[in-house]
């Protein structure tokens, strides 16, 4: 676990802009944008996740926060 590299804030800046782009796209609800960003805090806090895999982190929990907010995700 120790060999993977570190997220830092550069790449969490990277991450949180290409997020909104999605949700621009897909014209969603803020409190979706909101809930995914928390989501994600909580888990890199918890989680070591290579810096490879991080978009599909960020999407998976937009998929997660779109289904508890909208009607249709």
């Amino acid at each position: 676990m120790d060999s993977l590299p570190k997220i830092n804030d550069r790449m969490r800046a990277i991450l949180v802009d290409w997020l909104i782009d999605v949700h621009t796209k897909f014209d969603l609800s803020l409190e979706i944008l909101y809930m995914t960003i928390n989501i994600i805090d909580r888990f890199l806090a918890v989680k070591a996740v290579p810096s490879r895999e991080l978009q599909l982190v960020g999407i998976s929990t937009m998929l997660m926060a779109s289904k508890y907010e909208e009607i249709c995700p």
